[in-house]
């Protein structure tokens, strides 16, 4: 399960209600404690994850083209369990990385960045997350 939690705090910066989409919020009190109104809904199924991959895929080219991935290099995605906010900036990241090298996004752009989100959430989430954490701080 993932949440959305309707966020009232930071009112001087915003003039309206944030929306925040996130997993293992509970564990930092001082960030839960200030969310006023939650909503629980369902993690996304293959098909919907699916969808999402193929959307933020077309939206991911460069001067050198489209994104270059086959039909089984989306379905080794689409078993990954994401959520359309991180699926959306593993493309974006991909995206970046490709434009950097001058050339189209690739499988090896977006493992790079899967990788590197996989490896911090093992950082965040493992043994003493919250020292983990500051390390990246």
């Amino acid at each position: 399960m993932s949440v959305i939690a309707l966020n009232f705090f930071l009112p001087i910066y915003y003039q309206s209600p944030n929306l925040i989409c996130i997993r293992g919020l509970y564990q930092y009190c001082a960030i839960a404690s200030r969310i006023h109104f939650k909503i629980k809904y369902d993690n996304l199924g293959p098909d919907q994850r699916r969808g999402v991959w193929e959307y933020f895929l077309g939206k991911a080219a460069t001067p050198q083209g489209a994104p270059v991935y086959s039909r089984s290099d989306l379905e080794s995605l689409v078993e990954k369990l994401l959520n359309g906010r991180e699926i959306k900036n593993l493309t974006s990241t991909a995206q970046v990385l490709a434009l950097q090298e001058g050339a189209q996004g690739t499988m090896s752009h977006l493992e790079y960045a899967i990788e590197a989100g996989e490896d911090f959430d093992r950082d965040v989430n493992g043994a003493g997350r919250t020292e983990a954490f500051n390390g990246y701080l």
